[in-house]
């Protein structure tokens, strides 16, 4: 079951798991080395980057980090700002692929995707409780 209930997103049909809506701004793809992880919306690329962190990217190994002092952290770990709202995270600590870890909009994904992707997005509507395609970074139109 996705994380969000006011967004759905697909990528080539399959529902992803991974979905966090800030409720305003345009959508983001998180990718890391083997395609893409999941989608945000937020309203900048550091409100996006931070529900990443959060919510999204996969819990750090902890023995792999207790062997770093106190205040440095292994690169690519980072710490949560909080609890993840998401069941399967269950530590304070977020780790990125260091192979590769990238969050680009929704319309340069699906562009310019290297992974051969294309994502669809949905977005509960306020006025009519329905889902609506979220196309070209502007909100959905209710019909």
């Amino acid at each position: 079951m996705p994380l969000d209930l006011t967004m759905k997103a697909l990528c080539n049909g399959v529902e992803m798991q991974n979905t966090w809506d800030d409720g305003y701004g345009p959508i983001w793809v998180y990718c890391e080395s083997l395609g893409p992880v999941g989608v945000v919306r937020a309203l900048s690329w550091l409100d996006a980057y931070e529900c990443v962190i959060d919510e999204i990217m996969h819990d750090a190994d902890t023995d792999y980090v207790t062997e770093f002092e106190d205040d440095e952290l292994p690169e690519g770990v980072y710490f949560r700002s909080g609890i993840p709202s998401n069941p399967n995270r269950h530590t304070c600590l977020a780790q990125e692929d260091l192979n590769h870890s990238d969050l680009v909009l929704l319309a340069e994904f699906n562009t310019n995707s290297v992974f051969g992707a294309r994502i669809e997005v949905f977005v509960r509507c306020e006025e009519c409780a329905g889902l609506h395609e979220y196309t070209q970074e502007l909100p959905p139109q209710c019909q």
